[in-house]
């Protein structure tokens, strides 16, 4: 006699092998969606940035404090600013419906050259570094 159908054990273990397969895919979307969302915010932080170093460049050398000074755009009064430096969007600026907080940095590292770093904050603590020598 042939019979013909499955038997419970081939059902669970199809079942099973379907949950583990469905459970992935849908972890891998969650990282991708996360990647994606951290890929933004490094992306529009180093733009952020890149735009205030363009500016402090086009500004030029003299316009830039001499002497090591921070200046933090993440507390309520970020200081006061030397001669227009640190340039805009500091101290944050606001895309997509986000704050991104800057922290400028001035550095002597001679009399002819001048070190500033910019750090650009996002998704409440990571953080996007960059930097430029500058020179007369």
């Amino acid at each position: 006699m042939s019979r013909r159908g499955l038997t419970l054990l081939e059902i669970m273990i199809a079942l099973g092998i379907t949950s583990f397969t469905l459970l992935t895919m849908i972890g891998v979307y969650a990282s991708g969606l996360h990647l994606m969302a951290r890929s933004k915010g490094i992306t529009t932080g180093t733009e952020l940035g890149r735009e205030v170093l363009e500016m402090a460049r086009e500004q030029g050398f003299t316009s830039v404090p001499a002497e090591e000074v921070t200046y933090d755009g993440r507390v309520p009064d970020p200081g006061h600013a030397f001669l227009g430096f640190p340039p805009e969007p500091y101290p944050a600026a606001t895309v997509d419906g986000k704050t991104y907080p800057m922290v400028v940095k001035v550095s002597p590292v001679s009399d002819q050259l001048k070190s500033i770093t910019v750090q650009v904050y996002y998704d409440g603590g990571s953080k996007v570094t960059l930097q430029t020598l500058l020179k007369p």
